[in-house]
């Protein structure tokens, strides 16, 4: 007769290996994850999911942090759960998710917020724009777990005025006091994803717009006042690049003309910032950025209505890429 796996583990591998190592990962059923209810059976089927999920992340085993991550992650990452499922799921699921980044250790919190990403849910961007903040998260490298997620979060949620604005207007909030540029560039990215987004209210992605503009403006006043460390410039980078990959062809020609009114002043600052950088910065990211500046700024817009063939908002000549 087989022994006891309790017993077995207590004699060559010790109980609590063993204990840690059978611990099953949740799953949740087929019929569930596709509903648009959960009833009173499939709310006592996705708290069991998180309690045990919790405990995964709790470990001090990084295997089982691991595993309670991609119990979140393979679960939701499928384009098949409703959106209803999701956002109730979310509800249960982020208050322990946030009580683990509260108290856990680095490596805890880093898969409670990657676990957070999978939700593609109004309350979860919610909850990655709260982990993302200086205010509120004191770890730069939980901020920019976080921040990394908010555009690919945002591309696949769908968000109506009021929850555009909460998120677009949270974001401003603390924008101007990161002062990591990579934490930084997501998070002016995640405004310039909201801002073409479809799953975006019109109103929402004109707020989007205006909030971006402004952030690089700012970003940009900093680098000429020395107030930001010179590798901040790689972030305005980032930014005027994703601009002319992302919105000439997807943003209403008259907003974009709103837009780089905008950033007119950015453009002149990043000009003079190119002829003299800040002393002992490399210089090649301000050249670079002068050069973005000018092929947005030299790019032609037609705010007529867009012919057959015609990629919308733009000339029949293409941008000046020079």
């Amino acid at each position: 007769m087989p022994l006891p796996v309790r017993f077995i583990c207590g004699v060559f591998v010790g109980l609590a290996t063993c204990v840690a190592s059978a611990q099953v990962a949740p799953a949740i059923a087929e019929k569930s994850l596709k509903s648009s209810t959960m009833d009173g059976q499939a709310k006592q089927e996705a708290a069991a999911f998180v309690q045990a999920a919790s405990t995964l992340l709790r470990s001090g085993d990084p295997t089982q942090v691991r595993r309670g991550r991609e119990a979140y992650t393979r679960t939701f990452s499928r384009a098949d759960v409703s959106p209803a499922y999701r956002t109730a799921f979310a509800a249960m699921a982020l208050p322990s998710l946030k009580e683990v980044v509260a108290t856990g250790n680095p490596l805890q919190g880093i898969n409670a917020i990657e676990s957070m990403k999978a939700f593609n849910s109004p309350d979860a961007v919610s909850a990655l724009v709260e982990q993302a903040s200086p205010t509120k998260q004191k770890s730069a490298s939980l901020r920019l777990v976080a921040a990394s997620g908010l555009g690919p979060a945002i591309r696949q949620t769908d968000l109506n005025t009021a929850q555009a604005d909460s998120i677009v207007k949270g974001i401003a909030t603390y924008i101007d006091r990161e002062t990591d540029w990579m934490t930084l560039a997501y998070e002016i990215q995640a405004l310039e994803v909201m801002s073409t987004s479809p799953r975006t209210s019109k109103d929402g992605q004109a707020t989007a717009r205006v909030l971006e503009a402004s952030a690089i403006d700012a970003l940009v006043s900093k680098l000429r006042k020395g107030t930001a460390a010179p590798d901040t410039i790689r972030a305005v980078n980032r930014s005027l690049s994703l601009i002319l990959t992302d919105q000439l062809g997807a943003t209403d020609a008259a907003a974009m003309v709103a837009l780089k009114k905008a950033l007119e002043p950015s453009f002149a600052a990043l000009r003079e910032l190119a002829k003299s950088p800040p002393a002992g910065s490399d210089a090649a990211p301000f050249t670079q950025a002068a050069r973005l500046a000018e092929t947005l700024q030299r790019t032609q817009l037609d705010t007529k209505p867009a012919k057959p063939g015609r990629r919308p908002g733009a000339t029949s000549n293409s941008p000046a890429t020079r």
